[in-house]
C-alpha cells in the first residue's frame, strides 16, 4: 500500500501518519476485544514437578532454540534487505523510480501466498526439507534476478517473494517444538525480537556492502547468507527435541 500510494504521487509524510493512526487505533481495537474474550487476565500456572525445573523462560532445549533463533536472524536480514534494496536494483536499469517501486509491491504479493503455501509444504514435506529448499529456492531467486532483462525480472519477482518470505511460516511454526506449552508466549516473544532485530541491522549490513561493492554483490550476499541459513536446520533435524514432522 505505501509503494502504491507514493507511486501515485502522495506525499510520504501523510501515507506515514495515516499508518500510525491505523495502528492506534487497531490497537485500541484489539484491546477491547481481548478484554471482552477474558483473555491475557491470569499467567497459566506451573505445576509438577517436571515443569518447575523448567527455566522461567520454559525453553525446554536452550540449543535448539538457540539454533532457531540464528536461523531466523538470517532469514528475516536476507528478507528485510532483499525489501530494501530491490527497487533501487530495478531502478539502475533505467526504469522510473514510481515503476521501480512496484518491484516490492509484486514481491509482498508472492510473500502473501507465500506464508500460507509454505506453511502447508513443511505439513507435507517435513520442517527441514521445506525449509532447505525454500531458501535454496531463495538464493536461485535472488541470483536470477540480476541476470534476467527488466520485463522477466518483473514477472520472478512474485514467484520469488513465495519463497522469500514463505520461510517465515516454516520457522516461526516450529518456535513451540523447543518451548514449554505454558510459556510459548514468551519463546515467541524472544523470536520476534530476533526478527526485528534482524529487520535492522540487515538492510544496514547489506548496504554497507553496497556502498563499497555495488548492488549486484549486495544481491549476491543476500543469496549467499540465503544457503548460510540451510544447514542449520539440518543441525534442528537431529535435536531430540524435534517431533517427526521435522522429517516428513
Amino acid at each position: 500500500m505505501f509503494s502504491l500510494a507514493i507511486g501515485v504521487g502522495l506525499a510520504w509524510q501523510g501515507v506515514i501518519t495515516g499508518f500510525g493512526l491505523i495502528a492506534l487505533a487497531s490497537a485500541v481495537a484489539v484491546l477491547f476485544t481481548l478484554r471482552g474474550l477474558s483473555v491475557g487476565h491470569h499467567r497459566p500456572a506451573v505445576d509438577g514437578k517436571p515443569k518447575a525445573r523448567l527455566n522461567k523462560w520454559g525453553i525446554r532445549h536452550p540449543t535448539g532454540f538457540m539454533a532457531l533463533s540464528v536461523i531466523v536472524f538470517f532469514d528475516t536480514a536476507v528478507q528485510a534487505g532483499f525489501l530494501t534494496f530491490v527497487a533501487f536494483l530495478i531502478a539502475t536499469r533505467g526504469v522510473p523510480t514510481n515503476l521501480a517501486a512496484v518491484a516490492v509491491v509484486l514481491t509482498l504479493i508472492g510473500g502473501m501466498f507465500g506464508k500460507a503455501g509454505c506453511g502447508y509444504l513443511a505439513e507435507r514435506m517435513g520442517v527441514a526439507p521445506s525449509f532447505v529448499l525454500v531458501q535454496c529456492a531463495t538464493a536461485v531467486g535472488i541470483i536470477a534476478l540480476l541476470l534476467l532483462p527488466t520485463w522477466l525480472a518483473f514477472a520472478l519477482l512474485p514467484v520469488l517473494g513465495i519463497f522469500l518470505q514463505g520461510s517465515t511460516s516454516i520457522t516461526y511454526g516450529s518456535v513451540s517444538d523447543f518451548v514449554d506449552g505454558d510459556r510459548s508466549s514468551r519463546a515467541f516473544a524472544v523470536i520476534y525480537s530476533v526478527s526485528s532485530l534482524s529487520a535492522i541491522v540487515g538492510p544496514v549490513v547489506f548496504g554497507l556492502v553496497g556502498d563499497h561493492f555495488g548492488l549486484a554483490m549486495t544481491m549476491s550476499a543476500m543469496a549467499a547468507v540465503s544457503l548460510l541459513a540451510a544447514p542449520l536446520i539440518l543441525v534442528l533435524r537431529r535435536h531430540p527435541a524435534r517431533p517427526a514432522r521435522w522429517l516428513t
